[in-house]
C-alpha cells in the first residue's frame, strides 16, 4: 500500500484573513507580497516611530539591567517590560505631535489659498475697472 500522493501547493487557499498579491516589481511568479485586509502597520502615523523607539529603549534596558545584575533571565524580562512600556508611551506622544502638525499644515494651506484668491480677486477687480475705462462690456463671472 503506496502513500497518497501530496497536494500541489497551489490547491491550498491561503488564510482568510491574507490576500497574496504579486509584486509590481516581481518577476514571474517568484516573489509574492503579503496584504494584510484589517490593517497594514506601515500605513498607521507613528507606527514605526514608537515601535522602533520601543526596541532601542527595551535594548538599552537590557543591557544595563544584564550589566548590574549579570542574569539573563532577569535582563530579557527588563528588556521586554522596557519595550513594551516605552513603546506605549512614545505612541500617544507621536500621535499628538502628528495631530499639531496636521493642524498646522492645514491652517498653513488655509492661508495660502486665501493669499491666492485675494490676489486673484484683485486681479479680476483690475480688469474690470480697465474695462470700464476703455468703454469695453464687463462680464459676470
Amino acid at each position: 500500500m503506496s502513500a497518497p500522493a501530496p497536494r500541489p501547493a497551489s490547491s491550498c487557499p491561503p488564510p482568510p484573513d491574507v490576500v497574496i498579491t504579486p509584486s509590481p516589481n516581481a518577476e514571474a511568479s517568484t516573489d509574492f507580497q503579503w496584504s494584510w485586509r484589517i490593517y497594514d502597520p506601515r500605513k498607521i502615523p507613528c507606527f514605526r516611530q514608537s515601535f522602533l523607539t520601543g526596541i532601542g529603549s527595551g535594548v538599552a534596558i537590557g543591557l544595563a539591567s544584564y550589566m548590574i545584575s549579570r542574569n539573563p533571565n532577569k535582563a530579557a524580562n527588563h528588556a521586554f517590560y522596557g519595550w513594551a512600556i516605552v513603546s506605549a508611551a512614545a505612541w500617544p506622544i507621536c500621535r499628538y505631535n502628528y495631530s499639531l502638525k496636521r493642524d498646522q499644515i492645514k491652517i498653513l494651506m488655509d492661508t495660502q489659498i486665501d493669499a491666492i484668491n485675494k490676489s486673484n480677486n484683485e486681479k479680476i477687480a483690475t480688469a474690470k475697472q480697465r474695462q470700464q475705462q476703455q468703454g469695453l462690456p464687463t462680464t459676470n463671472k
